[in-house]
């Protein structure tokens, strides 16, 4: 069995886009700094390092109902950051811990086998 090989990337804090700052902001949901943290940014590259093949972000929020409320809103309004970057996926880890995910060219289910 041959399984494909995966580079993994942690950006450093000047390179995390912050999807859900992005999104609050152009989408006018209302939130405040203090509402959540990034736990954690990751960059995953094929074998060929051929350019990101996803990007995600590990959401802290202050409460669960702080998260449920922010996400809903990021699906109803549907709309379309000034840099067309997508959230493909919510991961929901725990009530207040999510993770988000922009998927380029690349298999949803291959993620989710190696890390949900």
């Amino acid at each position: 069995m041959n399984k494909e090989k995966y580079y993994v990337n942690f950006p450093n804090k000047g390179d995390i886009l912050d999807f859900v700052k992005l999104y609050t902001s152009h989408c006018n949901i209302p939130f405040k700094n203090g509402d959540y943290h990034i736990e954690k940014a990751i960059n995953l590259f094929g074998k060929e390092k051929e350019g990101n093949m996803f990007y995600g972000e590990i959401v802290c929020f202050e409460n669960y109902d702080k998260c449920d409320s922010i996400i809903r809103q990021i699906k109803f309004k549907n709309c379309i950051d000034p840099y067309n970057i997508k959230i493909n996926k919510v991961y929901k880890i725990k009530p207040s811990l999510v993770l988000l995910v922009n998927f380029s060219n690349f298999d949803v289910r291959n993620f989710e086998k190696r890390f949900c």
